[in-house]
């Protein structure tokens, strides 16, 4: 009898941690802009493959030379960035949180900043959209995935 309560109970734990835990990143891609209307847009895209581009727009001196003129890098990540990145998109539950944040104010400006946020993983899409002036409140994760977003930006980003 003990044995086959045993068994029962591992084949049970067995199942909750199947169904508890999270499919490996596999293919995705990664997409990420800030974007002050009228005055500048950067965007960030990762793909499964450890490449990324980053693009940079800035509206304002565009319209007053009547020219777009983007800059944009590509390249590879390291295996450590990779990897950094591949655990905080799957700690943060991108799939769990809200479309939208921060336009339930009153009123907007055009000097507010706006985040999007896509992830495409498993023949799903998930869009996020933060409006950044709105008093916002987010999970720990996704918090570290941004500001690791932004870092490599910087770190990446050649301007010149």
């Amino acid at each position: 009898m003990n044995r086959i309560h045993c068994i029962i109970i591992t084949l049970f734990a067995i199942i909750i941690t199947g169904c508890t835990s999270k499919p490996a990143m596999g293919n995705f891609t990664y997409s990420y802009s800030m974007e002050n209307v009228n005055n500048f847009k950067i965007e960030f895209e990762l793909n499964a493959d450890a490449s990324f581009k980053i693009t940079q727009y800035n509206y304002f001196f565009d319209n007053f030379e009547k020219a777009k003129k983007p800059i944009s890098t590509e390249g590879i990540l390291n295996n450590k960035e990779f990897s950094s990145f591949k655990e905080l998109l799957q700690q943060s539950n991108l799939e769990d949180m809200e479309d939208s944040y921060g336009y339930d104010a009153e009123t907007t400006s055009e000097s507010d900043i706006i985040y999007m946020i896509e992830l495409k993983h498993a023949d799903k899409t998930k869009y996020i959209s933060i409006n950044a002036s709105g008093a916002n409140t987010f999970p720990e994760k996704f918090t570290e995935l941004i500001a690791y977003t932004n870092a490599i930006i910087s770190d990446k980003h050649k301007t010149e």
